[in-house]
């Protein structure tokens, strides 16, 4: 299992016993870190908070579980390794349209749409779309797309880019308002 780091894991553990349960230990590295008395039920947990933790790290993890009686009975489960991995990417990317620079526009005329688009670790695809419709999509850093400006309908025409990284977080430029 991986678990980003900077987040909260919760480590469970279901315990039984023929009468009753008294308590659920958890170990992380062979150290205790946590005792549930409570439950509910079977079920035990505690939450591993992963902030600080070097990505790439292991973890071996355990659980004690302790009956009622006294002596108590005690089972320990088999070690369970958890590795940290990246932290989730929650920062979306940055889109600007370039291109096109005027409002008029021939009918019939083909024009180039362009957009910058930058993210903290990559950008995937910028999508452009003309009134809400998807009219093109690319991969590559110079973000265009050619359109053919309508013969009909004679009017105004909304154009933005949606720049998208590869954890699909994504963003709308601002809106181009072009004429025919």
């Amino acid at each position: 299992t991986s678990v980003p780091v900077g987040t909260t894991y919760t480590i469970s553990a279901t315990a039984t016993d023929n009468v009753a349960m008294s308590k659920v230990e958890f170990y992380k590295d062979g150290v205790i870190v946590n005792t549930d008395t409570t439950g509910p039920g079977s079920l035990f947990s505690y939450d591993w908070n992963t902030t600080g933790l070097t990505v790439g790290s292991t973890h071996s993890w355990t659980a004690k579980a302790y009956d009622t009686a006294t002596p108590a009975n005690v089972s320990t489960t088999t070690a369970r390794v958890i590795t940290i991995g990246a932290a989730p990417d929650t920062t979306p990317p940055t889109v600007t349209l370039t291109a096109p620079t005027g409002s008029y526009y021939r009918p019939g005329a083909t024009i180039t749409i362009k957009a910058t688009a930058t993210d903290n670790i990559g950008v995937s695809k910028v999508e452009f779309y003309v009134d809400d419709v998807l009219k093109c999509t690319d991969a590559t850093s110079s973000y265009t797309c050619s359109w053919k400006v309508p013969s009909s309908p004679i009017g105004s025409f909304s154009i933005k880019a949606i720049a998208y990284d590869a954890a699909t977080n994504n963003t709308s430029s601002i809106l181009k308002k072009v004429k025919n």
